[in-house]
């Protein structure tokens, strides 16, 4: 082999070596952002079973007034008052997930 064909070996060995430098820190950067992603996945998936706890309590407070025989309104009035504040915050929280998601 001569000098010039080593050399040109070399060179292509000095390109491929900048090309898996690139690759390697184009690998780095999107392994960094899927992480991002999935941190922010996993705090949605919380607000999610938040608000899902939520809504549940709420059902069960709904249940409770219609088990009863006769509701007394005085009864009912706060428990639905907290239903009403509940599925607010709800609906917020719900919001607020949309629009950062």
């Amino acid at each position: 082999m001569s000098d010039q064909s080593i050399e040109e070996i070399t060179n292509l060995l000095k390109e491929r070596e900048k090309k898996i430098g690139t690759l390697e820190t184009i690998t780095k950067s999107s392994r960094e952002k899927l992480k991002k992603i999935n941190d922010n996945l996993k705090k949605q998936e919380t607000n999610l079973l938040d608000i899902l706890s939520m809504i549940q309590e709420d059902e069960m407070e709904l249940t409770e007034i219609d088990s009863t025989q006769t509701p007394n309104i005085d009864d009912i009035f706060p428990k639905i008052q907290k239903v009403q504040e509940s599925l607010r915050k709800s609906r917020n929280s719900l919001a607020n997930l949309i629009r950062k998601g």
